[in-house]
């Protein structure tokens, strides 16, 4: 099982009250609070940890209005996903968040998921999208650094590469809801999405437990801004 308290430890720091002046940059360390599910900063913003998954934004006005599916989000059957998903217009926040799962949890896992995605880039190999990138980043992990960061980590399968070259290994996305997700296959968990087949139509996939590189477990996911990371 994957250890909140290892967000803790990811030197992260308060995007809030961060400042610059002559004198340089200013920031201070978040801290775990009593409560497990969230850190806080000296100033007195407090942020949520929501499945390991830290949210830590300046101003997390857009992730409550936006993604509120993804903070509150259950695991409906595909018919009542379907349902939910058909009330308002293609962009409406639930029909989105199923869409940006599906597409991002089989580019990262469906050479691991079961069932396999079909259509017709199954008969041209595994399909893992990022087949080629993760040969890549495996082959560079050999060559160890203290810190790993990936800006855009998604639902993870490159992050779980570069933990395994870096003693210290964090992920950014704003995409809450792969994100959780992607923290629980890190963690070692089977985990459940639905997979979008055609409109609003949904079919249950998983992805079972598996092999996962050296350190992948402890690597940190953070719903931030990949243009003001809240990383020293």
């Amino acid at each position: 099982m994957y250890d909140p308290g290892l967000v803790s430890a990811a030197l992260l720091v308060c995007p809030a009250c961060r400042s610059r002046d002559d004198h340089g940059l200013h920031v201070q360390t978040l801290e775990p609070s009593p409560a497990s599910d969230e850190l806080r900063c000296a100033c007195g913003r407090r942020y949520p940890i929501v499945d390991g998954v830290a949210v830590i934004l300046a101003d997390p006005t857009a992730v409550v209005r936006d993604q509120l599916a993804a903070l509150l989000e259950t695991a409906p059957t595909a018919a009542l996903a379907a349902l939910l998903a058909d009330v308002g217009p293609d962009d409406a926040p639930y029909a989105r968040l199923l869409e940006q799962v599906s597409i991002y949890v089989d580019a990262h896992w469906g050479d691991r998921a079961e069932p396999p995605p079909d259509g017709p880039a199954a008969d041209l190999g595994p399909p893992c999208a990022l087949a080629s990138l993760v040969a890549r980043v495996s082959a560079r992990a050999a060559h160890r650094v203290e810190h790993a960061v990936e800006l855009g980590c998604s639902a993870g399968r490159i992050l779980a590469e570069l933990a395994a070259g870096a003693e210290r290994a964090v992920g950014l996305d704003l995409d809450l809801a792969t994100l959780r997700r992607g923290r629980r296959i890190l963690a070692g968990e089977r985990v459940s999405y639905l997979r979008r087949v055609i409109g609003r139509h949904y079919a249950a996939a998983h992805v079972p437990p598996g092999p996962l590189p050296p350190g992948a477990a402890q690597a940190v996911m953070i719903c931030g801004d990949a243009l003001d990371p809240p990383l020293i």
